[in-house]
């Protein structure tokens, strides 16, 4: 009986000591704010981790607006090849593929792993242009950028803050660039009016089901990895020294080089990068009272200068994009890299209240515009909500749609676009929500789709001739097309013809050339695809029309939530703009 009391009391012992020491680890970290530290001794240590956690951020923020990193490894070329294409020996064999490297680190660090691919038979590949889908699931969900280093490997690289163990979710959607692939040229002509529906066989004898692999790595294999505790780098140490410059009256050295935009210039509206933590988004930068801070700092003393100066987290990627974009999904929520705090306007002072808000896009536009009209946006801060619903021309009052035999006519949609802007309501105290994506994936050429957005920027910076001002005065945002999970597709569609184009690396695709264009023409972006990416149940549910869990499109309502709520306190000006490190800190 003594011995067994003994047991126990030996492992509450344990127990309790663990728990303290957890404690005093994460009160050290966490909340030692004043003194000198480790981590303000070791200047060049400091420097060296600043520095690669900033080189990898900015790799999965250029990447987003990088369209020759993902057209280079097919040489440019993803015209249609035929019925029959001779290279199918070269596809890669996602069983007989493997990991050849692992970089994992702890939370608050980026880490990375890469695929080394192979053959059906077994040989290594040195190519590349395979098309991979992977997530992280664990205490979050997390969605790594792709690198195809056109050799036969591909990296991973991912952020994740909330550490434990996670599970490798990976599956090969294509290989040889057929992920990419340009539809036939009389592709939208064979289609119905909007280009959709073409007979089964167009293609080619199976061509459709050969291209779609679907395939499991290593035949579906459980692979998981730790992620341990935070440490001294990464995310965790530069939230430390800001902190701890708050208590300090002399300065931080700054970093000259630590600068987070990384050349790419845009209007982003969010950093949009993040991770899903259960049903709740949470995104990777998170506004911190930083901007009081550095106020009491510079007051305290004159001469010094802001930590971190060039901490640009925009990563010069010149564009105004509406939230930074990444984030994870930690269960049902989503969780931004990145959140803000801010007490300005985003519309011009007026005594009048801003008119309209005009959503002009296809049913994720309807159902954002659903989701949006009963609530406080478009009931209480404008007077009215819009929406033109689209397919790839307006959305057809009659069913089903003819056939004319007549090819893409992009200017259809320019005068559409052009029509809702000539309305008396859509003034400088109006906004419209743009996104053109889906259907023109599904129905006509990427070349297509280039010549269209080129006619849309074209249109939106035309000036009056005496005045030279912008003929159009509402304020345009381009929306980013969400991301979609074919593989929910019901078998009748999942690898037939007329679906073989709209798959999730054309929407890659489109969606760095359209954010690439409109960042250039100087309009607000919303970049809600690594949102979409990570969600962790995708698309589909009970409520979503049509197809139900099988929706490749749709996602839940409760899913898109924190947009609705972005969106309101954007418009209301509560939302930190431009996107860097003054206003932001890491979560």
């Amino acid at each position: 009986m003594i011995f067994l009391i003994a047991q126990h009391l030996k492992a509450f012992l344990k127990l309790w000591l663990s728990a303290v020491a957890l404690h005093l680890f994460y009160f050290q970290y966490f909340n030692n704010s004043g003194g000198n530290s480790f981590y303000l001794e070791n200047t060049p240590k400091i420097s060296h981790q600043v520095e690669s956690f900033q080189e990898s951020w900015c790799r999965i923020h250029r990447a987003r607006v990088n369209l020759d990193q993902i057209l280079s490894p097919c040489f440019h070329n993803i015209s249609w090849n035929g019925p029959s294409p001779t290279n199918r020996e070269l596809q890669t064999d996602a069983a007989r593929s493997m990991i050849s490297f692992f970089g994992i680190r702890p939370a608050g660090q980026f880490s990375r792993f890469s695929i080394q691919t192979k053959t059906r038979k077994g040989k290594l590949k040195h190519i590349g242009g395979d098309s991979w889908r992977v997530l992280l699931r664990g205490p979050a969900t997390v969605s790594p950028t792709m690198f195809d280093h056109r050799n036969g490997t591909y990296e991973f690289l991912f952020l994740v803050m909330d550490p434990g163990v996670y599970m490798l979710d990976i599956t090969l959607d294509y290989s040889l660039c057929e992920g990419y692939r340009e539809p036939p040229k009389n592709w939208f002509i064979v289609g119905n009016s909007h280009g959709k529906l073409q007979k089964e066989g167009t293609l080619g004898k199976n061509r459709a089901r050969d291209d779609y692999l679907l395939q499991p790595f290593q035949d579906g294999k459980l692979i998981m990895i730790n992620i341990p505790l935070p440490t001294d780098g990464g995310a965790y140490l530069i939230n430390r020294l800001h902190r701890q410059s708050r208590m300090n009256t002399q300065c931080l050295s700054p970093f000259p080089n630590f600068d987070l935009t990384c050349g790419v210039e845009c209007k982003f509206m969010w950093d949009g990068f993040g991770r899903w933590f259960g049903k709740n988004w949470r995104p990777y930068l998170t506004g911190a009272y930083l901007i009081n801070r550095l106020h009491r700092q510079s007051r305290m003393n004159t001469q010094c200068l802001s930590p971190f100066p060039n901490f640009d987290l925009t990563c010069g990627v010149e564009c105004k994009f509406m939230w930074d974009g990444f984030g994870r999904w930690f269960g049902k929520n989503w969780r931004p890299y990145l959140t803000d705090i801010s007490n300005h306007s985003q519309f011009k002072s007026t005594s009048r209240k801003p008119r309209t808000l005009w959503l002009f896009g296809d049913s994720n536009a309807e159902r954002l515009y659903v989701s949006l009209k009963d609530g406080p946006l478009c009931n209480e801060f404008f007077k009215v909500c819009n929406l033109s619903k689209m397919w790839v021309y307006p959305w057809p009052s009659i069913q089903p749609v003819a056939w004319d035999d007549k090819d893409f006519d992009p200017q259809q949609i320019l005068d559409h676009i052009r029509g809702v802007l000539e309305l008396p309501e859509m003034d400088e105290n109006s906004a419209m929500i743009l996104n053109l994506g889906l259907h023109y994936m599904e129905s006509t050429s990427f070349a297509n789709y280039r010549i269209l957005l080129k006619g849309v920027t074209e249109l939106l910076n035309q000036r009056e001739k005496k005045s030279g001002k912008l003929r159009y005065k509402t304020r345009v945002i381009w929306k980013t097309t969400t991301s979609m999970n074919k593989e929910k597709d019901i078998g009748s569609r999942l690898k037939s013809d007329w679906q073989r184009f709209l798959n999730p690396a054309r929407v890659i695709l489109y969606n760095t050339f359209a954010t690439s264009l409109m960042c250039q023409a100087g309009l607000e972006v919303l970049d809600v695809y690594p949102f979409t990416r990570s969600y962790p149940g995708g698309t589909g549910g009970p409520e979503v029309a049509h197809y139900k869990e099988q929706d490749t499109v749709h996602f839940k309502y409760i899913a898109m939530k924190p947009i609705d709520i972005f969106l309101e306190d954007y418009f209301r000006g509560k939302v930190t703009l431009p996107i860097d490190f003054r206003n932001y800190e890491f979560s």
